[in-house]
């Protein structure tokens, strides 16, 4: 789910407590060092250039720690950098100093929600739509975090009440969709997107949610072509870009599915993923050397990544190059800590099908006596 914070900054119920965020242009307190500072950090933000950013701000704060615009801003800073542990005690800062601003609460939810911290999230989330009540993102986080508790009909008393002030509300219309997913109400939740799509069109990802709940339905024809509007409208999206291969890779579609991980691993190439399913792929058709060469990159990038262990091993045997297959398979089972669930079990049955066929019998039954166990 976007945030998209900046449409509520000025949102109704909220009183001007300070400058808006990254707007130096709006400054409450013109001159002084501090705010050259903050100024500063906000070109460097408009720029990209995280750390200068995060600097200047660090020092405009050190000069004046009362300001929460500018712990605000540091909160956004750290943010972009993907540094959310760091983020959210500048969001609660911020909260403490500006304490009427429904997008200093909105922040704060949020990252509590992307570090999965649903519960936390849920009082500074109804105290932002408490505060502006026509603050769609704090709505639909609050729709988020319920249903991530289980707490269904919580997340549905949050999407009507929402429902009773906003006009449009796609974000919310996309979290009681996943929420309707997670209930596995498939028809439901296709209907929830459908409604987010006809309100907002460019919303990124609504079309690929949609699609995978119609894939999930049985139609997949339709999902298939869904997820290539959506590769259309955001050509650039790598988690779009890797469900639409694994839905084409289902259809028997492989050269496309081919291009599309291919595509997702040339926009992210720090990412496992992609990788790791272009590996499986050109391994399951039988193009062992490049399968090989992918999988060996997303091990690389994560070895943690279990499937993608039991996925090289098996390459690696398909090559007759046991020896090397054993150890991909012996550090599998050293460096993995699930063993209970069910995608664990299902790896773990192709774990021990591969150290059988590398001839460690006796490793095969010692992983099938931990699965069973």
């Amino acid at each position: 789910m976007n945030d998209d914070r900046d449409d509520n900054l000025d949102g109704e119920g909220e009183a001007a407590d300070g400058p808006l965020p990254h707007d130096s242009g709006r400054s409450a307190r013109p001159g002084g060092a501090g705010e050259r500072h903050a100024q500063r950090a906000a070109e460097h933000f408009r720029r990209g250039r995280l750390a200068d950013a995060e600097a200047e701000l660090r020092k405009a704060l050190a000069g004046d720690p009362a300001r929460g615009d500018w712990h605000f801003n540091l909160g956004l800073t750290l943010e972009a950098a993907g540094r959310l542990n760091d983020a959210l005690p500048a969001f609660r800062d911020a909260v403490a100093r500006l304490p009427r601003r429904a997008e200093a609460r909105l922040a704060e939810g949020s990252t509590l929600c992307r570090l999965g911290r649903y519960a936390e999230a849920i009082a500074p989330l109804e105290t932002a739509t408490t505060l502006d009540r026509r603050c769609e993102p704090a709505w639909a986080r609050r729709i988020e975090a319920r249903a991530a508790l289980g707490q269904w009909e919580d997340a549905d008393t949050a999407y009507y009440l929402a429902q009773q002030v906003l006009e449009r509300m796609p974000l919310c219309l996309m979290a009681m969709g996943d929420a309707q997913m997670a209930r596995e109400r498939l028809e439901r939740a296709a209907w929830c997107f459908r409604e987010a799509l006809t309100q907002a069109p460019e919303t990124p990802r609504v079309r690929a949610k949609l699609a995978r709940a119609l894939a999930l339905n049985n139609a997949q024809d339709a999902a298939a072509r869904m997820y290539l509007e959506e590769l259309r409208a955001h050509p650039g999206d790598v988690q779009t870009l890797v469900e639409c291969g694994d839905l084409l890779a289902t259809m028997h579609r492989i050269g496309e599915a081919v291009e599309k991980y291919r595509r997702a691993a040339e926009l992210a190439p720090a990412l496992a993923l992609p990788r790791a399913r272009l590996g499986m792929l050109l391994g399951a058709i039988g193009r062992h050397d490049q399968a090989r060469a992918e999988l060996e990159t997303a091990y690389a990038l994560d070895p943690d990544a279990q499937l993608v262990r039991v996925s090289l091993a098996s390459g690696l045997i398909a090559e007759g190059s046991r020896d090397q297959a054993l150890r991909v398979l012996r550090e599998d089972v050293t460096r993995r800590k699930d063993f209970a669930s069910a995608t664990a079990v299902v790896e773990l049955l192709k774990a021990t099908d591969c150290f059988s066929d590398c001839g460690a019998h006796d490793e095969a039954a010692d992983l099938l006596e931990r699965v069973v166990t």
